[in-house]
């Protein structure tokens, strides 16, 4: 069984990373998601979380989504991340698969960060994002996380439009397309998705 959070430091090498699909790794899941939005400077009530945690996986789940967990040698939950799709336009194909997905809820606990494995989670999911088809992958984070946004900037997100109406002051949006293009789409008149009420 997946245990939820590591107990001590430090954590043994090396890392992998797998979807998380069982019920026991959703049950980590919610455990990481927790300390997530524990570890925020903002509540994220607004986004209906706690419907969420009681819902996994839910818009996280195959074929579209995908959620991914950290483990390091010994078995012990590290860190996650998610992957989900942003809404088609309202005069799409029944038959249309989602071109737009969206990280959230990136985590590392404590004990494991500063090995990399925020960027191999990252990686990771940009991998999934393009085994599902997607053209371009977007997030948001907020303005004094500068760790995370050089994160993100060392694997080709560049700054992109607001694609969801925020709560959340000076929130970044950014994006990565998944044809080798550059990202980001300021001043190019390209806007993708919209999420209404969302942030975070």
């Amino acid at each position: 069984m997946t245990a939820p959070l590591p107990r001590t430091p430090p954590l043994r090498l090396p890392i992998s990373i797998t979807p998380a699909r069982s019920p026991s790794s959703i049950y980590t899941i919610t455990t990481l998601f927790t300390a997530y939005a524990a570890s925020l400077d903002i509540s994220l009530d607004f986004q209906s979380f706690a419907t969420e945690l009681a819902t996994l996986p839910d818009r996280y789940a195959p074929p579209h989504g995908e959620i991914l967990l950290a483990h390091d040698a010994a078995g012990v939950a590290v860190g996650c991340i998610a992957l989900r799709p942003l809404p088609l336009p309202a005069d799409h194909s029944p038959r249309e698969k989602p071109l737009y997905g969206e990280l959230k809820r990136l985590y590392v606990v404590p004990a494991g960060r500063g090995l990399g494995i925020g960027k191999m989670l990252v990686e990771k999911a940009l991998g999934v994002a393009v085994e599902k088809g997607y053209a371009e992958v977007r997030l948001d984070t907020l303005p004094h996380m500068w760790a995370a946004r050089r994160l993100y900037e060392s694997v080709g997100f560049g700054r992109v439009e607001a694609y969801h109406g925020t709560l959340v002051e000076g929130l970044i949006f950014m994006g990565k397309r998944l044809g080798g293009e550059e990202a980001g789409d300021e001043g190019r008149g390209r806007k993708g998705p919209t999420l209404e009420g969302e942030g975070k």
